[in-house]
C-alpha cells in the first residue's frame, strides 16, 4: 500500500489553539507539579523547583503557537541562575520532562473532546521540534541523548510503535511490533500494505482522515507468528516539521483481540437472549427497583393485551394486579427484590380489557456486576383454561367415584325381594367395618321399603367370620328386630359355627339355618 500525504500548508492559526490553550491553562498547576517532580528540578529546594516549574509552564502557555518565541524562552530557560552548571544530560532531562507533561495533558484534552485538540497537538509537536533545535544549539550533543531516550521509550512500550515514510514504508518498528508479527527484525523496509491494510476502502478512509485531521484510528486484523489471527486497534497520525508540514507517519497499535472476541460473544449472547424472549410462549417482563417495566415481550402483549409501547414505563403491580393500594405497590416490589416473596406464585391478574385471569409467575432477581439488586425478571403464563379444565375433570371424577361407590354398595350389599314380606341379602367376600355398616344400612332400608317381616342374611360366601363380622350380624339382627322383622341367618358352615361358639356370640333372637334354601323354606313357612 502507498500512503501519500500533501506536505503543503502552514501551521494552524493561533486562534484555533485557544480551546487547547484554555484546557492546558486549567491544568497549569498539575503541569507545574509534574515538571517540578522530575529531575533535575527535583534536586532543587521544593519552593525553588515549584517556582521555576511554574515559570517554565507559564512561558510555554504564553507562547503557544508562536514558534519564534518558543525558541527564545527555551534559551532563556537554560540560562536561569537556578539551572547554572547543568550538564547536557540534566538540561535534556528538563526538556524531556516538560515534553512529557505537556504531551500527556494534550492527549487528555483529545480524550476529553476539546475542540481542535488534535490540530493543537500538531502545533505543540512543531514547538517541541523547535525546542529540540534550541536545545541542540545550546548543547551540541543533546540531540543524540534525546534520540536515545526516545528510542528507549519506544522500545520498551507494550504497544507496537512504528515510524513510516509518508508513502507507508516502515523506517523503524519497536520490539513489541517485531515480536507480535511474522516480520520480526525484517520489518524495516516493508510497507503498511504488507500488514494487511489491502482493502481499498480502508486505504481511502485512512488517506482522507490523515488529510483532513492528520490522524486515523480503527481496527486492523493481522497474523501472529504462530499463524493465529489477531486484531489491532491502530492510531495513525502524521509527524510535522517546524512549519507544520507532514514529514512522516507514526503508528501505535494495541492488540485488542480478546476484547473484540468478548464483545462479539456478548453481542451473540444478547442476540440469542433477545430471540429467546421474542419467541418464548411465556410473558417475559423486566422491571426495575421501583417496579417500572423496562421490557415487555410479544407473549406479554398476547396474554395481557397491552402493547410494549403501552406497558413499558408503567408500574407492573398497578398495571396487572387488581385492587392493589398505592402504598402497597413499592412494599410489594421491595419484598420481591429482597427475596422475601416467593419466586413462584399463582396470582389473579387483570388484562387490558378488564378480564381477570389466573397466571403462574416465576421471578428472578437481577443484579449488576457489583452484586447490587437492580430489578427483576418475571415470566408468567395464563393458566385460567388449565384451572377450568382441572376443575371440570375433578367434578367429573367425583361424580364417577360417587357412581362407583353406589354400584359397589349395591354389589357388596345386594338386597333381593323374594316374596311379599320376605327379602334376602346374600353376602360374598370379606367384611370390614365400613362394609358392615353398609350391610346394616342396606338391610334396614330394604326391610322398610319392602315392609318385610322376614330378612334372610346369607353368609355362605363370607370366608372368615371373626368378632367383627359376628358383631355386625348381631347389630343387623337387632336393628331389623326394632323394625318388627325377623332375621334368618343362613350359610353357617361347621367351622363358622365353631368360631361363633368360640367367640361366645349370643345369637338369641336370631333364627339360624344351615343353607340359603333352608332359610327360604323357613321364611315361606312362617309366611304361610
Amino acid at each position: 500500500m502507498t500512503l501519500s500525504y500533501s506536505t503543503t500548508g502552514s501551521p494552524p492559526p493561533a486562534d484555533s489553539l485557544a480551546p487547547l490553550g484554555a484546557f492546558l491553562d486549567s491544568e497549569r498547576a498539575a503541569l507545574a507539579a509534574g515538571l517540578a517532580a522530575a529531575p533535575p528540578l527535583a534536586a532543587l529546594p521544593a519552593e525553588a523547583a515549584a517556582a521555576l516549574a511554574d515559570r517554565v509552564v507559564g512561558s510555554l502557555l504564553a507562547t503557544l503557537g508562536d514558534m519564534g518565541a518558543t525558541a527564545r524562552w527555551v534559551a532563556e530557560l537554560l540560562l536561569q541562575p537556578e539551572l547554572a552548571g547543568l550538564d547536557e544530560r540534566a538540561a535534556h532531562d528538563v526538556f524531556v520532562a516538560l515534553r512529557r507533561v505537556i504531551l500527556d495533558a494534550s492527549l487528555r484534552a483529545v480524550m476529553a473532546g476539546v475542540p481542535d485538540a488534535q490540530e493543537g497537538i500538531h502545533t505543540l509537536m512543531a514547538q517541541v521540534n523547535i525546542t529540540h533545535m534550541a536545545v541542540i544549539d545550546f548543547f551540541q550533543r543533546a540531540s543524540e541523548t534525546d534520540l536515545r531516550l526516545f528510542r528507549e521509550l519506544v522500545e520498551h512500550s507494550p504497544d507496537a510503535v512504528v515510524l513510516a515514510r509518508l508513502d507507508g514504508t516502515i523506517l523503524h518498528a519497536n520490539a513489541a511490533f517485531r515480536q507480535r508479527t511474522t516480520f520480526g527484525d525484517g520489518a524495516q523496509g516493508i510497507t503498511l500494505g504488507d500488514l494487511g491494510v489491502n482493502d481499498p476502502a480502508v486505504q481511502r478512509e485512512i488517506q482522507e482522515s490523515l488529510e483532513a485531521s492528520g490522524s486515523w484510528q480503527g481496527l486492523i486484523p493481522y497474523t501472529r507468528p504462530d499463524g493465529s489471527e489477531a486484531i489491532d486497534h491502530n492510531i495513525i497520525f502524521s509527524i510535522r516539521d517546524a512549519e507544520g508540514r507532514p514529514q512522516a507517519l507514526a503508528i501505535i497499535a494495541r492488540d485488542v483481540s480478546d476484547q473484540v472476541r468478548r464483545e462479539a460473544e456478548l453481542r451473540a449472547v444478547n442476540a440469542r437472549m433477545e430471540q429467546s424472549l421474542a419467541t418464548s410462549p411465556l410473558a417475559t417482563i423486566e422491571w426495575d427497583r421501583s417496579g417500572t417495566i423496562r421490557r415487555w415481550n410479544p407473549a406479554a402483549e398476547r396474554i395481557f393485551g397491552w402493547s410494549a409501547a403501552e406497558a413499558i414505563g408503567r408500574n407492573i403491580f398497578t398495571l396487572l394486579v387488581p385492587d392493589m393500594e398505592l402504598d402497597q405497590v413499592q412494599a410489594m416490589a421491595d419484598a420481591v427484590l429482597r427475596g422475601e416473596a416467593s419466586n413462584s406464585s399463582r396470582n389473579l391478574n387483570r388484562r387490558k380489557d378488564g378480564q381477570l385471569i389466573t397466571c403462574q409467575w416465576y421471578t428472578a432477581v437481577l443484579r449488576d456486576e457489583r452484586g447490587n439488586v437492580v430489578g427483576a425478571l418475571s415470566q408468567t403464563e395464563d393458566v385460567s383454561d388449565d384451572l377450568r379444565a382441572e376443575e371440570a375433570l375433578r367434578a367429573s371424577q367425583e361424580e364417577l367415584i360417587q357412581a362407583q361407590q353406589a354400584a359397589l354398595r349395591e354389589l357388596s350389599t345386594p338386597l333381593i325381594p323374594l316374596a311379599e314380606g320376605v327379602v334376602a341379602m346374600p353376602l360374598v367376600g370379606s367384611i370390614d367395618s365400613a362394609r358392615a355398616q353398609l350391610v346394616i344400612e342396606s338391610l334396614l332400608e330394604g326391610v322398610s321399603q319392602n315392609h318385610a317381616r322376614t330378612a334372610i342374611l346369607d353368609i355362605t360366601g363370607v370366608p372368615v367370620v371373626d368378632t367383627q363380622v359376628a358383631n355386625a350380624l348381631i347389630r343387623a339382627a337387632q336393628a331389623v328386630k326394632l323394625l318388627g322383622a325377623q332375621v334368618v341367618l343362613t350359610g353357617i358352615r361347621p367351622e363358622v359355627a365353631q368360631t361363633l361358639v368360640g367367640l361366645g356370640v349370643d345369637l338369641t333372637g336370631i333364627v339360624t339355618r344351615g343353607s340359603f334354601q333352608a332359610g327360604i323354606s323357613f321364611a315361606f313357612g312362617t309366611r304361610g
